[in-house]
């Protein structure tokens, strides 16, 4: 996650088009309404679930254990 610098647990798409865990993007949206890796104003506040990346963290983990 680029504002947890770790592996996420609900990885999730915002209006820039990055991914983000779910409860930092949220967290930063309270206080923000720009992108936290651009800076630029977020069209919209909508997050939207990344399952595809989701897959992948769990197929990771689970080989990495």
């Amino acid at each position: 996650c680029p504002l947890l610098k770790d592996v996420m647990k609900d990885p999730c798409i915002a209006a820039d088009g990055y991914t983000y865990d779910r409860k930092a993007i949220e967290k930063w949206m309270e206080d923000h309404r720009s992108s936290p890796v651009t800076d630029s104003p977020l069209e919209n506040m909508t997050l939207l679930p990344n399952h595809t990346l989701h897959a992948a963290i769990v197929e990771w983990c689970r080989r990495n254990q």
